[in-house]
Parts: structure tokens; C-alpha cells; sequence
């Protein structure tokens, strides 16, 4: 069992550049220190009494619309936990986030510079699932999408963000794993 969740790779490049540039927030010195403090906090769980605890849950769906910090960050952020890994190059930024790709953040992001142009792609770590690659500018989707799972395209979009190809042949088009004597017969054997 393994005590980490999931994790999902995000891609996003800035192709274009105009008014407010993303790079200068990105490489802003106050924006990364916070970054980094946001990274370190984790969440400790107080110990509350249940009447204290229902209190709590109800004046936060009175402020937020939401009983706690987990149902909110899934809705808003399409994901449980912040960023993680977080870095960037060049204009490219590079992160992991639990679960899947944090769409609703991407497009706020894209809101906040609206001349831009951000070039994404992901793919889940189950290789070949949970993949995509899109165009948004101004919260909204120029083209692209999310890819069929099990596809040529979403496993190779996974590959660029995991690696791993060489565990796979590509067979009839389609990707198949190679599993090393499955049988015990020395002989190679895929598995779809």
C-alpha cells in the first residue's frame, strides 16, 4: 500500500508574451518564498469535541460553502493538496499535484494574464490514463483537450512527463507492456 497519493505531472509553457508576463511572477523572488512556506505547511488536524467540530463545519459552509479545506480545494483547484515539485525554466513550469490535472486553477491563472497564451499538457503516473494537451488563453480553451485513454498520443504525452518507454513496444500502433518472462519461458509476453 503505498502512503502517497496518486500524482498527476502539469506542463504549461507560455507562448506567448504580452502586457503582464507570467515569467516575472514566476521568477519573483516574494512569489517563490511563499511558494516554498505554502509547500512546507501541512495541514495538522486540531482535536475537536464532535459539538465543536459540527460548530466548526457550519460556519465554514456559512464563509465558504464548504465544510472543510478538503471539498473546497477539490472543487476549486480540481485536486486535494497544492502543487508539489514545483519548477520552472525558461518559461516552462514544471509540478505534480495529487489525483489529476488542476484545470480550474489553470484557468484562473490564464484569467490573471489574459494576453497570454499557456501551452499544458498532463499525464497521470498510471501511464497512458489522465492525459491531455490544450491551448487557454483568458480562461478559455483554444484547442485541445484531454486524450482517450489508452491511446498512442496519451501514452506517449505520458512518457514525455514520466519516461518509462522502454517498458513499452509499440505493437499494431497501440502501446503494450513488456513484462520480462511472464511465463517463466523465456520468451517476452505483453500485457495490454
Amino acid at each position: 500500500m503505498s502512503l502517497f497519493p496518486d500524482w498527476a505531472s502539469q506542463h504549461a509553457v507560455q507562448l506567448f508574451q504580452q502586457g503582464k508576463n507570467w515569467q516575472e511572477v514566476a521568477t519573483d523572488t516574494s512569489f517563490l518564498a511563499h511558494l516554498a512556506r505554502e509547500q512546507e505547511d501541512t495541514p495538522t488536524k486540531c482535536r475537536l469535541t464532535p459539538e465543536r467540530a459540527a460548530r466548526r463545519y457550519c460556519l465554514y459552509y456559512k464563509l465558504h460553502g464548504y465544510v472543510d479545506w478538503y471539498d473546497w480545494c477539490c472543487e476549486h483547484w480540481g485536486t486535494k493538496w497544492n502543487a508539489h515539485q514545483y519548477s520552472h525554466e525558461c518559461g516552462e513550469v514544471w509540478f505534480e499535484t495529487a489525483w489529476s490535472h488542476p484545470y480550474p486553477v489553470i484557468a484562473a491563472l490564464s484569467r490573471q494574464f489574459p494576453a497570454e497564451v499557456f501551452s499544458v499538457s498532463y499525464a497521470d503516473e498510471d501511464i497512458g490514463n489522465n492525459t491531455g494537451e490544450y491551448d487557454i488563453r483568458n480562461g478559455k480553451l483554444l484547442c485541445g483537450g484531454e486524450i482517450a485513454d489508452g491511446s498512442r498520443e496519451a501514452f506517449e504525452i505520458a512518457f514525455f512527463h514520466w519516461g518509462g518507454d522502454e517498458d513499452y513496444e509499440l505493437v499494431d500502433g497501440e502501446y503494450r507492456y513488456l513484462c520480462d518472462d511472464a511465463a517463466g519461458d523465456g520468451a517476452s509476453s505483453f500485457i495490454a
